[in-house]
């Protein structure tokens, strides 16, 4: 067992398979400032560029699991833009939700803001009897800034991530169990315990599966018909699966399903023709010119062959009865007899 300690922010610690980081400002309730970005940013690197840890569990030092942003730094960046850049540059959230590893949120205490946006980041998260919840953020002017306004939605639904984002209202841990957004509820005292043995269960898991599993199911988040079937074949071929693609609605799709099972689909109206051929059984309307004169018929324009006007006339192969009847229909009247005037 190796231990790190990078900016006392936050502490690394590595057990085999298993990695461990901790929020480290316990007088604060773990409020998360620039100390603690840049010590999170150099644990979650570690633990990415490490090809033996296979899962992370991220925890909280003292009372709380973490209060969210600390409102004593707010607005002291030199500017908007530089602190901008300095975000872009470390990327402390897209590296947690990049990583390989599983990654399990064991909380407790005050979750509050970017500390609860923290734990949805995550895999699991796994949380003691005593947490309690809560978006401060709008009663502040404020949006959540740790990726809530997208995860939350995806794990809980748009409704529930509205009513607690809007309102800002506390909610308990058995509250988000029943919406999904916990694993587990446990006392205080087995909080550890039940997380490291979840991280070990995830790490007897061979890595590649792991890997290739986490990813399909990130993507199905972002589930868009024929995309996320993609996304689903190009994760399993990686796995050194062979993949079918399931049949959705659009024609490219279902083609392409087909001739998976070897067989051609059925086209109304074209027989049963494989795919790109116009041969085989005709249909009602296989010949082209029977097709336009039954058009003909329905229009009243007799049963002539395809471009000539010739043939036995419809009720309205004169022209200006035609016109005329047109007229009658509009209240307009039919042609007046030559020389009166209109």
């Amino acid at each position: 067992m190796t231990r790190r300690e990078f900016p006392a922010a936050a502490l690394y610690e590595k057990r085999g398979p298993i990695a461990v980081v901790s929020l480290n400002r316990p007088e604060v309730h773990n409020a998360y400032d620039v100390r603690m970005r840049d010590a999170l940013y150099e644990a979650f690197t570690a633990v990415r560029d490490d090809t033996e840890v296979r899962v992370l569990v991220l925890r909280g030092n003292g009372p709380s699991f973490s209060s969210g942003g600390d409102l004593r730094e707010f607005g002291s960046a030199p500017s908007p833009l530089v602190a901008r850049s300095v975000r872009r540059e470390r990327d402390v959230w897209g590296v947690l939700l990049g990583l390989d590893a599983l990654t399990v949120a064991a909380v407790h205490g005050y979750v509050l803001g970017g500390g609860w946006e923290m734990a949805l980041l995550c895999d699991v998260c796994i949380a003691s009897r005593d947490a309690r919840f809560r978006f401060p953020e709008t009663g502040l002017g404020l949006i959540p800034g740790v990726g809530g306004t997208q995860t939350l939605p995806r794990k809980a639904g748009l409704g529930y991530a509205l009513d607690w984002i809007l309102t800002g209202r506390w909610l308990s841990a058995e509250e988000l169990r029943r919406a999904g957004l916990l694993e587990r509820v446990v006392s205080r005292e087995r909080l550890d315990a039940v997380a490291l043995g979840m991280a070990r269960s995830f790490a007897r898991l061979d890595r590649t599966a792991r890997r290739r599993l986490k990813q399909a199911l990130r993507a199905s988040q972002d589930f868009v018909g024929r995309n996320a079937s993609g996304g689903t074949r190009s994760v399993a071929s990686g796995a050194g699966g062979r993949a079918r693609r399931m049949p959705f609605t659009t024609a490219g799709t279902v083609r392409e399903h087909v001739h998976a099972e070897g067989r051609a689909p059925s086209r109304p109206g074209r027989g049963d023709a494989p795919v790109g051929c116009r041969s085989g059984p005709p249909g009602p309307f296989a010949n082209t010119s029977t097709r336009r004169d039954a058009l003909r018929r329905v229009q009243g324009r007799g049963d002539a062959p395809v471009g000539c006007r010739s043939g036995p006339p419809g009720p309205f192969a004169n022209t200006s009865t035609r016109r005329d009847a047109l007229r009658r229909v509009r209240g307009r009247g039919g042609n007046p007899p030559v020389g009166r005037p209109r």
